[in-house]
């Protein structure tokens, strides 16, 4: 996803458009936003994220003791806190339960990574 500064700020679906510059982090990305057939060039790496999809498996930091774990992210139904936006992505403002092998639901810390 690309943030948008227009309209006082939101995020567009958009994805990162062929090869990048081996100083891509500090030069910018090219980025195709969805639907507009628009190539913007130079995107600094603060202005995108990656969208989860829902059930995609990822890891999440659960802190010292107990490192990574495999979790899995809950669609938008089980995140009420959750803002939806028109292309169907989601924001949490809070943190969203996700499901761990062999626990029950609980609350991830802030920070996943695939």
């Amino acid at each position: 996803e690309l943030y948008s500064k227009s309209g006082g700020g939101r995020w567009l679906q958009a994805v990162i458009s062929g090869q990048q510059s081996h100083f891509a982090t500090a030069a910018g990305y090219s980025v195709l936003i969805d639907g507009a057939d628009q190539l913007m060039k130079g995107v600094p790496a603060a202005r995108l994220r990656r969208l989860y999809r829902p059930f995609e498996r990822v890891e999440v930091y659960r802190g010292a003791a107990l490192g990574w774990t495999s979790a899995a992210v809950q669609p938008l139904a089980l995140a009420p806190d959750a803002i939806a936006s028109s292309e169907g992505a989601a924001t949490a403002q809070s943190p969203c339960p996700l499901v761990l092998p062999d626990q029950p639901q609980q609350a991830a810390a802030p920070g996943a990574r695939v």
